[in-house]
């Protein structure tokens, strides 16, 4: 029981060390191990040697390359661009399409979110034409994050998905309203500080209007600006 006694105390005195001693360094000034990692040699028979657990979160002390956990929770991102039909005749009548909007980002996993958004896009043609454009797009996106630092994190990501457009036109002769419904691609990147992120993206759309022969798609602009929620 004795000896016992002195193994029990022996083991308790090297997890005390593992939890709260601080980092030791090598000669080349880098952090090698903590001290309660080192083991302990006492006048136990044939000098056996007694090894503190690890502890992870002594050795894991936090996320290394990667996002801090506040980069998977959802944000709301306010959206300003630029758009640009496909099609020549729309392009020369309007050309380029300032729009704004809003979008709701939310991680799926480390690799995979999605995001459902809504833009919309005012502007003036020939002969007096006016154009409101209104794009609802659901994406599904994939991207790493960067190197974490103290300051913030990269997240570049590739995205595809489905959209639906209500595009109403207006002039002397009248107006045309008429939804049209697509796919999408986009490329992007976000710098996420502070929970908060900047970043730019291109989309580009395709749009089938049925009731015309004219492509409703382009190629969009644009700046987001994200805060969580």
């Amino acid at each position: 029981m004795n000896r016992l006694s002195k193994c029990v105390f022996t083991a308790l005195a090297c997890l005390l060390l593992g939890f709260s001693a601080a980092t030791c360094h090598a000669q080349n000034e880098s952090p090698l191990l903590h001290a309660g990692l080192l083991g302990y040699t006492g006048g136990i028979e044939d000098e056996a040697m007694l090894l503190s657990p690890v502890a992870i979160g002594q050795v894991f002390g936090g996320t290394v390359g990667g996002a801090p956990l506040s980069g998977s929770r959802p944000s709301l991102s306010f959206r300003i661009g630029s758009f640009r039909h496909n099609d020549n005749g729309l392009d020369r009548g309007y050309g380029s399409v300032p729009f704004f909007g809003i979008g709701a980002t939310r991680s799926l996993s480390d690799l995979f979110s999605t995001r459902f958004s809504v833009d919309f896009g005012i502007g003036s043609g020939w002969d007096n034409q006016d154009l409101l454009r209104m794009p609802i797009k659901a994406s599904i996106l994939f991207g790493p994050s960067m190197a974490a630092s103290d300051q913030g994190y990269f997240k570049p990501y590739l995205g595809m998905g489905v959209e639906a457009d209500y595009i109403n036109e207006s002039s002397y002769d009248g107006d045309f309203s008429e939804w049209g419904f697509g796919f999408h691609f986009l490329v992007g990147a976000d710098y996420v500080f502070n929970s908060f992120s900047l970043g730019l993206e291109i989309d580009w759309s395709d749009v089938n209007v049925s009731s015309t022969e004219q492509d409703g798609g382009g190629l969009s602009f644009l700046l987001n600006i994200g805060i969580p929620f």
